[in-house]
This record gives C-alpha cells, structure tokens and sequence, in this order.
C-alpha cells in the first residue's frame, strides 16, 4: 500500500514539475514570439499576419528544444518528435491567427492584446498534445 502511494506522489510530483517548467518555457518562448512579432510589426513595418507566422516559429523552436533538452529531457528519435512538436505548434499558430483575424478584422481590437490572449490559449491546448503525443513513447 505504501509503494502505491508513493509511486502515484512521485507520478503527481513529476507531472507538476513538467507543467511548471512547461509553463516557464513556455513564458520565456512566448516573450520572444510577441517580441519578435512587435520588432517585426512595428520596426520592421511587416504585415501582422506574415510577422505572427515568423515570431510563431521561432517561439516553437526555442520552446522544442528547451522542453526537449530541460523539461521532458526526452531526445532520442528527434526528428519524429520534432515534426509532432511543430504540428502541435502549427495547429496553435492556426488558433491564434484566427484569433488575431477574429480580433482585429471583425471585433477591431488592437493586436498586441489579441497576440497575447492568443498565447494564453493556444499554450493550454498545446502542452495537452504535447504531453501526449510528442513526449509519448514514440
């Protein structure tokens, strides 16, 4: 009964730890997306929609390779967990370019907040898939 217990503490102990790491990561990587994404919008002067494709990107390859080598510390077979890593990230970047379009094109609120709102939501969705898929046993 003791081993039981102690192995499900352990189980929960390791889970909160991945979600707050998770969590940290995925601060630090979407300070540099909306980061890059304002460099690119306002020095810069891109299209939003083409600067939030650029500043996604390099927000899911630095969250990839910090929960890759840090949190999950999972990094054989690379490439497999590289692509599901990406199409979980895609599949964030897609919900936050309808909220931006959503956002700003129909309701007509500023970007920035939107971007940010965006993050927060995407975030949740993805840490779910990857938790499951992507750092699964592939």
């Amino acid at each position: 009964m003791g081993f039981k217990i102690t192995s499900v503490f352990k189980t929960y102990q390791s889970l909160i730890r991945e979600i707050i790491l998770y969590g940290m990561i995925g601060g630090f990587s979407s300070c540099l997306d909306t980061g890059c994404y304002i460099l690119f919008t306002r020095l810069l002067e891109w299209n939003k929609f083409f600067s939030n494709l650029c500043s996604v990107n390099i927000g899911i390859l630095s969250s990839f390779l910090l929960n890759t080598y840090l949190n999950f510390k999972k990094t054989d077979q690379a490439i497999k967990r590289a692509f599901c890593f990406f199409v979980v990230g895609y599949c964030g970047m897609g919900l936050s370019m309808l909220m931006l379009y959503i956002g700003t094109n129909i309701i007509g609120y500023d970007d920035i907040p939107i971007k940010i709102a965006a993050i927060f939501i995407a975030a949740a969705f993805q840490f779910i898939l990857n938790k499951l898929v992507t750092y699964s046993r592939i």
